[in-house]
């Protein structure tokens, strides 16, 4: 899109040769290992335990970790979740000090148990309507 943007500003068309992503977040590219190396770890013998202790292994609880602003529901509160009950929403909402509606843009939201489990991902539309978008019931 940024080379198609550029190439209409200038009255022609353009495109990207390659494109590199060195991060996410605070996910960056020089933290990651190559998946030779990956491989070369998973061929040997026993290495789950060893794979899953690795400091390159982000378990998934904490892949999202410092993306989005997070809130941390009650033991009552993830039992309604993952019973599908979302009236709970505007009060998560309110918690993480995000705006309900008028934003504009679309926003994340994280929700966490008391073992601070990842539990849900809520996501708002442009018009500001929030949802629950992904619930891992564990």
């Amino acid at each position: 899109v940024l080379a198609q943007d550029l190439g209409q500003k200038l009255g022609t068309r353009a495109m990207l040769e390659t494109l590199r992503r060195e991060g996410s977040g605070p996910k960056r590219l020089h933290d990651a290992i190559p998946l030779s190396k990956l491989l070369e770890k998973i061929s040997v013998p026993d290495t789950e335990a060893a794979l899953t202790q690795g400091l390159f292994w982000i378990p998934f609880d904490h892949v999202l970790d410092d993306l989005f602003p997070e809130v941390i529901l009650s033991e009552d509160e993830v039992r309604d979740l993952i019973h599908g009950k979302k009236q709970g929403i505007p009060n998560w909402v309110a918690r993480a000090k995000l705006q309900s509606a008028g934003s504009k843009k679309t926003q994340t939201l994280i929700l966490r148990d008391p073992q601070a489990r990842l539990r849900a991902v809520l996501e708002s539309t442009e018009e500001g309507i929030w949802d629950i978008s992904r619930v891992f019931p564990i």
